[in-house]
């Protein structure tokens, strides 16, 4: 069975793909983004931080914070879908994962949804229970 997003929750993942893609930019203002990822957790590196205006600081240590939400998988598919210099494909990261299309897609969702709720852009309350 297939789970449908409720309006808000739709409306919130597209304002987080649009918070993550500016962030983005600032990677370029950075020479390269602050993300590390390895095996086990994502981490931040502050060398470049000096490049940028405060807001634009306290904006990636809000999504750093928010992605300590998600487990392994969910931290992975973010990083390498939205917190690269370079994102990839869907399917390359899937592959990455060794993950099928229905199990990748599944944990995107939640990611991004336990994301959105994190970053305060979806209310708790707008979610559908089996989500987390």
């Amino acid at each position: 069975m297939k789970s449908v997003r409720n309006p808000s929750e739709k409306q919130a993942v597209i304002d987080l793909k649009d918070y993550l893609y500016r962030c983005q930019l600032l990677f370029v203002k950075m020479t390269q983004s602050p993300f590390l990822f390895d095996d086990y957790h994502i981490e931040i590196s502050r060398e470049y931080f000096h490049f940028l205006e405060f807001d634009e600081v306290n904006q990636l240590l809000k999504i750093y914070a928010a992605l300590q939400a998600l487990d392994i998988d969910e931290q992975s598919i973010v990083f390498y879908k939205y917190l690269r210099k370079a994102s990839s494909m869907d399917f390359e990261i899937q592959n990455r994962l060794a993950m099928s299309e229905h199990t990748y897609y599944r944990k995107k969702k939640r990611a991004l949804t336990k994301l959105a709720i994190a970053l305060h852009l979806l209310p708790i309350s707008n979610i559908h229970c089996s989500l987390l």
